[in-house]
């Protein structure tokens, strides 16, 4: 009994220390800290409680944003590779396979140097695509295993399910055909679940409910190409969210609102969806 409680006690303080390495790292801006940590957290405990669930996502989140992030880099780049290609050869040289780009490196010698170096780019967008998949795909898990739990209060519902579209959506940008097709399925699925809870249980100013518009939308222009749907869920969410202000609101979410808010106007007109 008594190397038992010994036990439970030293497991009860390595938690307490892992959780405080990871506010540290955060605070640090060191985000592949933030995960080792955030692993351990997970490995330790059967379930995440409300408080450790969102330290976790944000590790999780840095670090797939940033990996995003470099992938969108060199796509960019590789646009730019493709302006200086050969008409005649662009079509297969995007394809991206190294067998193919091999060939061709053989066969037009004149471009060789720069077909090298667009096979060596795709070797790189294709190594980050992997760590994407690999990682949105241990997040969904964790989050289903460790930290959708029954007894979650309904922010943090909501904001778990917004968590684990906002990781389809990531994983739809980084794949093809149907794979494609299935992953944002289950996105939507996801952003709908979440806001479904979000319409009957949180205040119109919440910052998790406002999130989740603001991503929602981004998935609807963004990826299914519907701009209108988009704008009309942002603006819905804006003009809710003025007419709750109104009233008494929270001064615990009150700034983070108002910037969220501000960013919903800002995308609504980068979109070009002012009209009704």
């Amino acid at each position: 009994g008594h190397a038992l409680n010994f036990r439970l006690r030293k497991m009860e303080t390595d938690i307490k220390e892992t959780l405080f390495l990871l506010y540290l790292a955060e605070e640090c801006n060191r985000p592949n800290d933030m995960l080792a940590f955030a692993r351990d957290l997970i490995s330790r405990k059967t379930e995440l409680d409300d408080d450790e669930s969102p330290k976790v996502c944000e590790a999780f989140n840095r670090n797939l944003v940033r990996i995003r992030d470099n992938r969108r880099a060199y796509m960019k780049l590789l646009a730019q590779y493709r302006g200086n290609l050969p008409a005649d050869i662009a079509p297969e040289v995007m394809k991206g396979e190294e067998r193919i780009l091999l060939k061709l490196m053989k066969s037009h010698k004149q471009s060789s140097s720069l077909l090298n170096e667009i096979r060596l780019l795709f070797r790189e967008i294709k190594s980050l695509e992997c760590e994407i998949r690999t990682l949105c795909h241990e997040f969904i898990a964790a989050i289903e295993l460790k930290m959708l739990r029954s007894d979650c209060d309904s922010a943090s519902k909501v904001f778990l399910h917004k968590v684990k579209a906002d990781c389809y959506c990531i994983l739809c940008e980084v794949s093809f055909g149907e794979e494609h097709e299935n992953y944002g399925q289950r996105c939507l699925l996801e952003y709908k679940g979440a806001s479904d809870i979000a319409l009957t249980s949180l205040h119109p100013c919440h910052p998790v409910r406002l999130s989740l518009a603001l991503n929602f939308a981004a998935f609807y222009t963004e990826e299914l190409d519907m701009k209108k749907r988009g704008g009309l869920l942002l603006r819905s969410a804006i003009e809710d969210a003025v007419l709750s202000s109104k009233h008494e609101m929270s001064a615990a979410y009150k700034e983070q609102a108002g910037e969220l808010l501000l960013k919903m106007k800002k995308n609504i007109e980068l979109w070009g969806i002012m009209g009704k």
